[in-house]
Protein backbone atom coordinates (compact mmCIF):
# COMPACT_ATOMS: atom_id res chain seq x y z
CA UNK A 1 0.00 0.00 0.00
CA UNK A 2 1.24 3.16 -0.75
CA UNK A 3 -0.46 5.97 2.26
CA UNK A 4 -2.19 8.90 0.10
CA UNK A 5 -4.36 9.49 3.11
CA UNK A 6 -4.34 8.06 7.10
CA UNK A 7 -7.79 5.80 7.79
CA UNK A 8 -7.28 6.79 11.25
CA UNK A 9 -8.41 10.09 10.36
CA UNK A 10 -11.23 9.13 7.60
CA UNK A 11 -9.11 8.98 4.47
CA UNK A 12 -7.96 6.58 1.18
CA UNK A 13 -5.27 4.85 0.62
CA UNK A 14 -3.96 4.22 -2.96
CA UNK A 15 -1.80 1.23 -3.79
CA UNK A 16 1.42 1.43 -6.38
CA UNK A 17 1.26 -0.79 -9.54
CA UNK A 18 3.61 -0.82 -12.05
CA UNK A 19 4.64 2.67 -11.11
CA UNK A 20 0.92 3.88 -11.46
CA UNK A 21 -1.12 4.44 -8.28
CA UNK A 22 -4.79 3.39 -8.64
CA UNK A 23 -8.06 3.49 -6.19
CA UNK A 24 -8.12 0.16 -3.95
CA UNK A 25 -11.59 1.02 -3.40
CA UNK A 26 -11.54 2.11 0.12
CA UNK A 27 -13.66 4.65 0.90
CA UNK A 28 -13.34 7.29 4.03
CA UNK A 29 -15.23 6.90 7.26
CA UNK A 30 -17.88 8.95 5.76
CA UNK A 31 -18.20 6.98 2.80
CA UNK A 32 -17.48 9.07 0.16
CA UNK A 33 -16.22 8.22 -2.63
CA UNK A 34 -12.42 9.61 -4.09
CA UNK A 35 -14.26 11.74 -6.04
CA UNK A 36 -16.55 13.25 -4.09
CA UNK A 37 -13.72 13.60 -1.47
CA UNK A 38 -11.38 15.70 -3.40
CA UNK A 39 -14.33 17.71 -4.81
CA UNK A 40 -15.20 18.25 -1.42
CA UNK A 41 -11.89 19.28 -0.52
CA UNK A 42 -11.66 21.45 -3.36
CA UNK A 43 -15.24 23.64 -2.63
CA UNK A 44 -13.21 23.55 1.37
CA UNK A 45 -10.40 25.04 0.27
CA UNK A 46 -12.44 27.83 -2.01
CA UNK A 47 -14.92 28.73 0.24
CA UNK A 48 -12.81 28.98 2.74
CA UNK A 49 -10.00 31.15 1.09
CA UNK A 50 -12.72 33.56 -0.01
CA UNK A 51 -14.15 33.69 3.76
CA UNK A 52 -10.29 33.96 4.74
CA UNK A 53 -9.50 36.64 2.56
CA UNK A 54 -12.13 39.58 3.87
CA UNK A 55 -11.30 38.85 6.94
CA UNK A 56 -8.12 41.40 7.08
CA UNK A 57 -11.05 44.07 6.06
CA UNK A 58 -13.59 43.40 8.56
CA UNK A 59 -11.26 43.87 11.51
CA UNK A 60 -9.45 46.53 10.86
CA UNK A 61 -12.34 48.14 9.54
CA UNK A 62 -10.77 49.10 5.89
CA UNK A 63 -12.42 51.94 3.73
CA UNK A 64 -13.84 49.51 1.98
CA UNK A 65 -15.56 47.63 4.92
CA UNK A 66 -16.95 51.17 5.86
CA UNK A 67 -18.77 51.87 2.72
CA UNK A 68 -20.63 48.71 2.92
CA UNK A 69 -21.16 48.24 7.14
CA UNK A 70 -21.50 51.48 7.65
CA UNK A 71 -25.23 52.03 7.38
CA UNK A 72 -25.50 48.52 9.13
CA UNK A 73 -24.02 49.05 11.94
CA UNK A 74 -20.63 50.28 11.26
CA UNK A 75 -17.70 48.74 12.90
CA UNK A 76 -19.69 46.01 15.19
CA UNK A 77 -21.77 44.58 12.67
CA UNK A 78 -17.88 44.10 10.54
CA UNK A 79 -16.09 42.62 13.52
CA UNK A 80 -19.28 40.42 14.36
CA UNK A 81 -19.50 38.95 10.29
CA UNK A 82 -15.82 38.58 10.62
CA UNK A 83 -15.82 36.04 13.63
CA UNK A 84 -19.19 34.56 11.61
CA UNK A 85 -16.73 34.11 8.35
CA UNK A 86 -13.55 32.93 10.64
CA UNK A 87 -15.81 30.21 12.42
CA UNK A 88 -17.45 29.21 9.13
CA UNK A 89 -13.79 28.84 8.18
CA UNK A 90 -12.58 26.69 11.03
CA UNK A 91 -15.33 24.75 10.90
CA UNK A 92 -14.78 23.80 7.26
CA UNK A 93 -11.45 22.69 7.69
CA UNK A 94 -11.94 19.88 10.02
CA UNK A 95 -13.30 16.43 8.82
CA UNK A 96 -16.21 16.26 11.75
CA UNK A 97 -17.47 19.73 11.42
CA UNK A 98 -17.10 20.68 7.57
CA UNK A 99 -21.30 19.91 7.38
CA UNK A 100 -21.38 22.66 10.30
CA UNK A 101 -19.27 25.09 8.74
CA UNK A 102 -21.27 25.14 5.16
CA UNK A 103 -24.09 25.96 6.87
CA UNK A 104 -22.71 28.95 8.86
CA UNK A 105 -20.59 29.87 5.38
CA UNK A 106 -24.28 29.92 3.50
CA UNK A 107 -26.13 31.51 6.41
CA UNK A 108 -23.36 34.42 6.03
CA UNK A 109 -22.90 34.74 2.59
CA UNK A 110 -26.97 34.70 2.46
CA UNK A 111 -27.02 37.88 4.44
CA UNK A 112 -24.21 39.18 1.68
CA UNK A 113 -26.08 38.72 -1.33
CA UNK A 114 -29.41 39.99 -0.27
CA UNK A 115 -27.44 43.13 0.75
CA UNK A 116 -26.14 43.41 -2.76
CA UNK A 117 -29.68 42.81 -4.33
CA UNK A 118 -31.31 45.30 -1.92
CA UNK A 119 -29.69 48.10 -1.36
CA UNK A 120 -25.62 47.84 -1.99
CA UNK A 121 -26.06 46.59 -5.98
CA UNK A 122 -24.37 44.14 -7.51
CA UNK A 123 -21.04 46.65 -7.73
CA UNK A 124 -19.52 48.18 -5.13
CA UNK A 125 -16.57 50.76 -4.97
CA UNK A 126 -16.15 50.35 -8.82
CA UNK A 127 -15.33 46.87 -8.25
CA UNK A 128 -16.83 44.87 -11.21
CA UNK A 129 -19.14 43.04 -9.54
CA UNK A 130 -16.13 40.76 -7.94
CA UNK A 131 -17.78 41.32 -4.07
CA UNK A 132 -20.95 39.72 -5.65
CA UNK A 133 -19.58 37.19 -7.76
CA UNK A 134 -17.63 36.06 -4.80
CA UNK A 135 -20.16 36.04 -2.66
CA UNK A 136 -22.10 34.07 -5.30
CA UNK A 137 -19.02 31.60 -5.50
CA UNK A 138 -19.10 31.24 -1.65
CA UNK A 139 -22.53 30.15 -1.75
CA UNK A 140 -22.25 27.47 -4.62
CA UNK A 141 -19.54 25.45 -2.82
CA UNK A 142 -21.11 25.83 0.56
CA UNK A 143 -24.21 24.25 -1.25
CA UNK A 144 -21.81 21.06 -2.50
CA UNK A 145 -20.17 20.90 0.66
CA UNK A 146 -23.86 20.26 2.33
CA UNK A 147 -24.60 18.21 -0.93
CA UNK A 148 -21.74 15.67 -0.40
CA UNK A 149 -21.85 15.71 3.73
CA UNK A 150 -25.32 16.79 4.06
CA UNK A 151 -25.83 13.25 5.67
CA UNK A 152 -23.97 13.09 8.00
CA UNK A 153 -25.55 16.28 9.27
CA UNK A 154 -28.82 15.17 9.01
CA UNK A 155 -27.99 11.91 10.93
CA UNK A 156 -26.18 14.01 13.79
CA UNK A 157 -28.98 16.00 13.89
CA UNK A 158 -31.61 13.17 14.14
CA UNK A 159 -29.08 10.89 16.93
CA UNK A 160 -29.52 13.63 19.13
CA UNK A 161 -33.21 14.35 19.25
CA UNK A 162 -33.83 10.80 19.77
CA UNK A 163 -31.22 10.74 22.62
CA UNK A 164 -32.69 13.90 23.67
CA UNK A 165 -36.50 12.48 23.48
CA UNK A 166 -35.66 9.09 25.30
CA UNK A 167 -33.30 10.47 28.31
Amino acid sequence: MFPFYREDIGMHYLSAEAGLMKPTGVTCSSDLSLTKHILSWICRLGVAAILAQTLFFKFTYAPETQAIFGPLGGRPAATLVGLMELAAVVLLLIPKTVAWGAVLALMTITGAILSHLTWLGLVVNEDGGLLFGLALATAIGSCVILFIHGKSLTQRITSHWARAKSG
